[in-house]
């Protein structure tokens, strides 16, 4: 069976990210979450959170999908 040739992530620091880009590698804490689902009742499946996020370079806001 061949092997996947995929290259080693490259881990990040926050005051590295730019606007609208993906793909990134962070270690980061969490310091607070919130809902945003209209419902408290909703399901699993269609959970999401905002995410504040910090590491020793600053703090930003993500957005996490079903417990990413």
């Amino acid at each position: 069976m061949a092997s996947l040739n995929r290259n080693k992530p490259k881990y990040v620091k926050l005051d590295r990210l730019a606007p609208r880009t993906h793909d990134h590698c962070v270690i980061v804490k969490v310091l607070e979450k919130q809902s945003l689902n209209k419902k408290e009742s909703a399901t699993v499946e269609g959970r999401r959170e905002q995410v504040l996020v910090g590491d020793e370079t600053g703090c930003m806001y993500m957005r996490a999908h079903n417990g990413e």
